[in-house]
Protein backbone atom coordinates (compact mmCIF):
# COMPACT_ATOMS: atom_id res chain seq x y z
CA UNK A 1 0.00 0.00 0.00
CA UNK A 2 1.01 3.78 -0.75
CA UNK A 3 1.75 6.67 2.25
CA UNK A 4 -0.73 8.92 1.98
CA UNK A 5 0.94 12.63 2.62
CA UNK A 6 1.15 13.92 6.05
CA UNK A 7 -1.46 17.21 6.47
CA UNK A 8 -1.46 19.94 8.76
CA UNK A 9 -4.43 21.82 8.92
CA UNK A 10 -6.08 24.31 10.48
CA UNK A 11 -9.07 24.96 11.57
CA UNK A 12 -12.79 22.74 10.48
CA UNK A 13 -13.19 24.93 7.05
CA UNK A 14 -9.73 24.44 6.00
CA UNK A 15 -9.59 20.63 6.49
CA UNK A 16 -13.34 19.97 4.34
CA UNK A 17 -12.77 19.39 0.79
CA UNK A 18 -15.57 19.26 -1.77
CA UNK A 19 -14.21 17.04 -4.52
CA UNK A 20 -16.81 17.81 -7.99
CA UNK A 21 -17.21 14.72 -9.87
CA UNK A 22 -16.34 11.99 -7.06
CA UNK A 23 -17.32 9.08 -9.60
CA UNK A 24 -15.07 10.11 -12.72
CA UNK A 25 -11.60 8.56 -12.92
CA UNK A 26 -9.80 11.45 -11.30
CA UNK A 27 -12.35 12.06 -8.87
CA UNK A 28 -13.00 8.36 -7.44
CA UNK A 29 -8.93 8.29 -6.58
CA UNK A 30 -8.99 11.73 -4.67
CA UNK A 31 -12.13 11.12 -2.88
CA UNK A 32 -10.45 7.84 -1.87
CA UNK A 33 -6.67 8.73 -1.14
CA UNK A 34 -8.23 12.01 0.62
CA UNK A 35 -10.82 9.88 2.61
CA UNK A 36 -7.54 7.94 3.60
CA UNK A 37 -6.37 11.22 5.69
CA UNK A 38 -7.53 11.57 9.24
CA UNK A 39 -7.19 15.28 9.13
CA UNK A 40 -9.90 15.63 6.42
CA UNK A 41 -13.18 15.26 6.25
CA UNK A 42 -14.41 14.60 1.96
CA UNK A 43 -17.28 15.47 0.49
CA UNK A 44 -18.27 14.86 -2.97
CA UNK A 45 -20.70 15.06 -5.89
CA UNK A 46 -22.37 12.68 -8.75
CA UNK A 47 -24.96 13.16 -11.55
CA UNK A 48 -26.53 10.85 -10.08
CA UNK A 49 -26.97 11.36 -6.58
CA UNK A 50 -26.29 8.00 -5.25
CA UNK A 51 -25.51 7.72 -1.12
CA UNK A 52 -22.69 9.74 0.94
CA UNK A 53 -22.82 11.78 -2.49
CA UNK A 54 -24.18 15.10 -3.26
CA UNK A 55 -26.35 15.41 -6.37
CA UNK A 56 -24.90 17.71 -8.66
CA UNK A 57 -26.00 18.91 -12.29
CA UNK A 58 -23.61 20.37 -14.41
CA UNK A 59 -25.95 21.94 -16.88
CA UNK A 60 -27.56 24.25 -14.07
CA UNK A 61 -23.68 25.39 -12.62
CA UNK A 62 -24.80 28.52 -10.78
CA UNK A 63 -27.65 27.28 -9.49
CA UNK A 64 -27.45 24.13 -8.06
CA UNK A 65 -23.63 24.78 -7.47
CA UNK A 66 -24.54 27.27 -4.75
CA UNK A 67 -26.84 24.77 -3.12
CA UNK A 68 -23.96 22.34 -3.64
CA UNK A 69 -21.81 24.72 -1.42
CA UNK A 70 -24.24 25.50 0.90
CA UNK A 71 -24.98 21.44 1.40
CA UNK A 72 -20.95 20.47 1.97
CA UNK A 73 -20.99 23.05 4.78
CA UNK A 74 -18.11 25.33 5.08
CA UNK A 75 -15.55 24.24 2.72
CA UNK A 76 -11.51 25.22 2.66
CA UNK A 77 -11.04 23.67 -1.20
CA UNK A 78 -13.41 23.03 -4.46
CA UNK A 79 -11.71 19.77 -6.74
CA UNK A 80 -13.14 20.10 -10.13
CA UNK A 81 -12.55 16.75 -11.55
CA UNK A 82 -15.46 16.91 -14.15
CA UNK A 83 -14.78 17.34 -17.73
CA UNK A 84 -15.84 16.11 -20.97
CA UNK A 85 -13.14 13.76 -22.56
CA UNK A 86 -11.39 14.20 -25.81
CA UNK A 87 -13.44 10.85 -26.91
CA UNK A 88 -16.99 12.50 -25.98
CA UNK A 89 -16.69 14.99 -27.86
CA UNK A 90 -18.22 15.32 -31.61
CA UNK A 91 -17.36 18.17 -33.38
CA UNK A 92 -19.83 17.63 -36.11
CA UNK A 93 -22.43 17.82 -33.60
CA UNK A 94 -23.62 20.84 -32.21
CA UNK A 95 -25.45 19.19 -29.17
CA UNK A 96 -21.85 18.20 -28.20
CA UNK A 97 -20.21 21.10 -28.91
CA UNK A 98 -22.14 22.86 -26.39
CA UNK A 99 -22.24 20.63 -23.61
CA UNK A 100 -18.41 20.53 -24.04
CA UNK A 101 -17.98 24.42 -24.09
CA UNK A 102 -20.68 24.54 -20.56
CA UNK A 103 -18.81 21.86 -19.24
CA UNK A 104 -14.60 22.46 -19.86
CA UNK A 105 -14.62 26.29 -20.65
CA UNK A 106 -17.65 27.65 -18.63
CA UNK A 107 -17.85 25.54 -15.35
CA UNK A 108 -14.43 26.19 -13.97
CA UNK A 109 -15.47 30.13 -13.98
CA UNK A 110 -18.61 29.72 -11.89
CA UNK A 111 -16.81 27.18 -9.69
CA UNK A 112 -14.21 29.80 -9.16
CA UNK A 113 -16.73 32.66 -9.28
CA UNK A 114 -18.63 30.60 -6.12
CA UNK A 115 -15.45 29.77 -4.11
CA UNK A 116 -14.63 33.25 -3.59
CA UNK A 117 -18.05 34.05 -2.21
CA UNK A 118 -18.15 31.39 0.65
CA UNK A 119 -13.97 31.78 1.17
CA UNK A 120 -12.72 28.55 -0.51
CA UNK A 121 -9.50 27.83 -3.18
CA UNK A 122 -10.33 26.13 -6.03
CA UNK A 123 -8.10 23.96 -8.20
CA UNK A 124 -8.73 23.13 -11.83
CA UNK A 125 -7.50 19.71 -13.56
CA UNK A 126 -6.28 20.96 -16.98
CA UNK A 127 -4.85 19.16 -19.62
CA UNK A 128 -1.33 18.99 -21.51
CA UNK A 129 -3.75 19.18 -24.42
CA UNK A 130 -3.44 22.84 -25.04
CA UNK A 131 -0.62 22.36 -27.13
CA UNK A 132 -0.13 21.45 -30.09
CA UNK A 133 0.45 17.46 -30.60
CA UNK A 134 4.20 18.41 -32.27
CA UNK A 135 4.86 21.21 -29.80
CA UNK A 136 8.10 19.87 -28.28
CA UNK A 137 9.20 21.03 -24.99
CA UNK A 138 6.08 22.94 -23.40
CA UNK A 139 6.94 25.45 -20.15
CA UNK A 140 4.56 27.25 -18.29
CA UNK A 141 4.77 29.98 -20.59
CA UNK A 142 4.90 28.03 -23.83
CA UNK A 143 2.57 29.69 -26.28
CA UNK A 144 -0.46 27.53 -25.95
CA UNK A 145 -1.71 26.46 -29.52
CA UNK A 146 -4.19 23.47 -28.95
CA UNK A 147 -5.69 20.90 -32.18
CA UNK A 148 -9.42 20.47 -31.89
CA UNK A 149 -12.27 21.63 -29.72
CA UNK A 150 -10.79 19.26 -26.29
CA UNK A 151 -7.91 21.34 -25.78
CA UNK A 152 -9.43 24.31 -26.98
CA UNK A 153 -12.19 24.04 -24.49
CA UNK A 154 -9.68 23.25 -21.91
CA UNK A 155 -7.64 25.94 -22.37
CA UNK A 156 -10.92 28.68 -22.12
CA UNK A 157 -11.58 26.68 -18.77
CA UNK A 158 -8.31 27.65 -17.13
CA UNK A 159 -8.80 30.21 -14.48
CA UNK A 160 -6.76 33.12 -13.54
CA UNK A 161 -8.58 33.91 -9.94
CA UNK A 162 -6.55 34.58 -7.12
CA UNK A 163 -8.18 31.68 -5.39
CA UNK A 164 -7.38 29.45 -8.17
CA UNK A 165 -4.60 26.92 -9.59
CA UNK A 166 -5.34 25.30 -12.68
CA UNK A 167 -2.79 22.10 -13.15
CA UNK A 168 -1.80 20.63 -16.59
CA UNK A 169 -1.56 17.40 -16.78
CA UNK A 170 -2.17 13.75 -18.39
CA UNK A 171 -3.19 11.33 -15.96
CA UNK A 172 -3.35 7.32 -16.20
CA UNK A 173 -5.54 5.33 -13.70
CA UNK A 174 -9.03 2.78 -13.45
CA UNK A 175 -12.34 3.84 -13.85
CA UNK A 176 -14.24 1.63 -12.52
CA UNK A 177 -17.44 3.59 -12.94
CA UNK A 178 -17.23 4.17 -16.46
CA UNK A 179 -14.63 2.32 -18.03
CA UNK A 180 -13.30 4.64 -20.12
CA UNK A 181 -9.58 5.12 -19.47
CA UNK A 182 -6.55 3.01 -21.03
CA UNK A 183 -6.37 0.39 -18.43
CA UNK A 184 -10.02 -0.86 -19.07
CA UNK A 185 -9.28 -0.81 -22.94
CA UNK A 186 -5.99 -3.11 -22.43
CA UNK A 187 -8.60 -5.50 -20.23
CA UNK A 188 -10.84 -5.42 -23.03
CA UNK A 189 -8.86 -7.11 -25.59
CA UNK A 190 -9.10 -10.34 -26.19
CA UNK A 191 -6.91 -12.68 -23.91
CA UNK A 192 -3.65 -13.51 -25.89
CA UNK A 193 -4.06 -11.00 -28.90
CA UNK A 194 -1.50 -8.48 -30.14
CA UNK A 195 -2.01 -4.60 -29.68
CA UNK A 196 -0.41 -1.81 -31.25
CA UNK A 197 1.38 0.73 -29.24
CA UNK A 198 2.95 3.52 -31.05
CA UNK A 199 6.92 4.27 -31.12
CA UNK A 200 6.25 7.73 -32.26
CA UNK A 201 4.22 9.17 -29.97
CA UNK A 202 5.21 10.79 -26.32
CA UNK A 203 3.40 10.58 -23.14
CA UNK A 204 4.33 12.10 -20.32
CA UNK A 205 1.51 12.23 -17.48
CA UNK A 206 0.61 10.88 -13.89
CA UNK A 207 -0.88 8.05 -12.36
CA UNK A 208 -4.44 9.08 -10.84
CA UNK A 209 -2.39 8.20 -7.47
CA UNK A 210 0.51 10.78 -7.80
CA UNK A 211 -2.77 13.38 -8.87
CA UNK A 212 -4.40 12.65 -5.93
CA UNK A 213 -1.39 12.45 -3.05
CA UNK A 214 -0.69 15.85 -5.03
CA UNK A 215 -4.04 17.39 -4.21
CA UNK A 216 -3.77 16.08 -0.32
CA UNK A 217 -0.32 17.46 -0.23
CA UNK A 218 -1.81 21.09 -0.90
CA UNK A 219 -4.52 21.04 1.65
CA UNK A 220 -1.32 21.25 4.14
CA UNK A 221 -0.42 24.60 5.61
CA UNK A 222 0.67 26.90 2.83
CA UNK A 223 1.64 24.52 0.15
CA UNK A 224 -1.58 26.25 -2.06
CA UNK A 225 -0.91 29.63 -1.43
CA UNK A 226 3.02 29.26 -1.84
CA UNK A 227 2.34 27.51 -5.30
CA UNK A 228 -0.19 30.31 -6.27
CA UNK A 229 2.01 33.34 -5.44
CA UNK A 230 4.23 31.49 -8.41
CA UNK A 231 1.66 31.65 -10.74
CA UNK A 232 -2.29 30.34 -11.76
CA UNK A 233 -0.90 27.49 -13.94
CA UNK A 234 1.47 24.73 -13.04
CA UNK A 235 2.42 21.29 -14.87
CA UNK A 236 2.50 18.33 -13.49
CA UNK A 237 4.88 15.77 -14.77
CA UNK A 238 5.95 12.87 -12.05
CA UNK A 239 6.89 10.44 -14.97
CA UNK A 240 9.28 10.30 -17.46
CA UNK A 241 8.53 10.86 -20.81
CA UNK A 242 7.76 7.45 -22.71
CA UNK A 243 6.76 6.12 -25.53
CA UNK A 244 2.56 5.15 -25.40
CA UNK A 245 4.03 1.97 -27.01
CA UNK A 246 6.19 1.38 -23.78
CA UNK A 247 3.20 2.76 -21.70
CA UNK A 248 0.99 -0.07 -23.20
CA UNK A 249 3.50 -2.73 -22.23
CA UNK A 250 4.24 -1.47 -18.69
CA UNK A 251 0.57 -1.04 -18.00
CA UNK A 252 0.25 -5.03 -19.50
CA UNK A 253 3.12 -5.93 -17.62
CA UNK A 254 1.67 -4.60 -14.26
CA UNK A 255 -1.67 -5.18 -14.33
CA UNK A 256 -0.93 -9.19 -15.84
CA UNK A 257 -2.78 -8.76 -18.81
CA UNK A 258 -2.01 -11.47 -21.45
CA UNK A 259 -1.32 -9.36 -24.70
CA UNK A 260 1.57 -8.61 -26.85
CA UNK A 261 2.31 -5.16 -27.55
CA UNK A 262 3.87 -4.67 -31.29
CA UNK A 263 5.85 -1.56 -31.50
CA UNK A 264 4.90 0.51 -34.55
CA UNK A 265 5.25 3.73 -36.03
CA UNK A 266 1.69 5.91 -36.46
CA UNK A 267 2.51 8.25 -38.92
CA UNK A 268 1.25 11.23 -36.82
CA UNK A 269 4.34 12.13 -33.97
CA UNK A 270 3.42 13.84 -30.83
CA UNK A 271 6.40 15.31 -29.03
CA UNK A 272 4.89 17.34 -26.93
CA UNK A 273 6.48 16.97 -23.23
CA UNK A 274 5.47 18.72 -20.52
CA UNK A 275 8.00 20.52 -18.25
CA UNK A 276 8.33 22.70 -15.25
CA UNK A 277 9.88 26.33 -14.67
CA UNK A 278 8.02 26.27 -11.03
CA UNK A 279 9.29 24.88 -7.80
CA UNK A 280 6.35 23.75 -5.14
CA UNK A 281 4.56 21.06 -6.80
CA UNK A 282 8.31 19.96 -8.00
CA UNK A 283 9.26 19.95 -4.41
CA UNK A 284 5.71 17.83 -3.55
CA UNK A 285 5.96 15.52 -6.66
CA UNK A 286 9.24 14.09 -8.04
CA UNK A 287 9.75 15.38 -11.53
CA UNK A 288 11.28 12.72 -14.49
CA UNK A 289 10.40 9.60 -11.56
CA UNK A 290 9.75 6.09 -13.08
CA UNK A 291 6.86 4.65 -15.36
CA UNK A 292 7.94 1.24 -13.95
CA UNK A 293 7.77 1.86 -10.45
CA UNK A 294 4.45 4.20 -10.21
CA UNK A 295 2.40 1.46 -12.45
CA UNK A 296 3.18 -0.82 -10.56
CA UNK A 297 2.38 1.02 -7.41
CA UNK A 298 -1.00 1.85 -9.44
CA UNK A 299 -1.78 -1.59 -9.70
CA UNK A 300 -0.98 -2.82 -6.39
CA UNK A 301 -3.06 -0.21 -5.26
CA UNK A 302 -6.40 -0.50 -7.36
CA UNK A 303 -5.75 -4.43 -7.12
CA UNK A 304 -5.81 -4.54 -3.44
CA UNK A 305 -8.73 -5.94 -1.45
CA UNK A 306 -10.03 -2.68 0.09
CA UNK A 307 -10.21 -1.01 -3.44
CA UNK A 308 -11.70 -4.35 -5.01
CA UNK A 309 -13.92 -4.20 -2.28
CA UNK A 310 -15.72 -0.76 -2.88
CA UNK A 311 -15.51 -1.20 -6.93
CA UNK A 312 -16.57 -4.88 -6.95
CA UNK A 313 -19.18 -4.54 -9.41
CA UNK A 314 -17.39 -2.28 -11.59
CA UNK A 315 -13.77 -3.54 -12.43
CA UNK A 316 -13.66 -6.85 -14.51
CA UNK A 317 -10.02 -8.00 -13.63
CA UNK A 318 -10.41 -8.11 -10.43
CA UNK A 319 -11.29 -12.00 -9.76
CA UNK A 320 -7.76 -12.60 -11.72
CA UNK A 321 -5.70 -10.58 -10.01
CA UNK A 322 -6.94 -10.87 -6.47
CA UNK A 323 -4.44 -11.22 -3.59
Amino acid sequence: MLGIPAVTTLNSQDNTVLVLGGRGMLGHMVVRRMGEVGELRVKWTSRQGIPESILFDASSVERTLRRVLREAGPIGLVVNCIGMLRSSIDESDENSTTEAHLINSELPHQIAKECSVVGAKFINISTDAVFKNNAGLCLEDTPVDPEGLYGLSKLRGEVLAENALNIRCSILGPDPYHGRGLIEWCDKQQKGSIIQGFLDQLWVGATTVQVADLLVSLTAGDLFDAARAEGPIHHLCPLLPISKAELLRTIVQCYKLELTVDFIESGNRITRRLDTSLHVLASIAEKYGSVDKAVKELAVYTTHEGYLKCYKENLRWRKRLSP
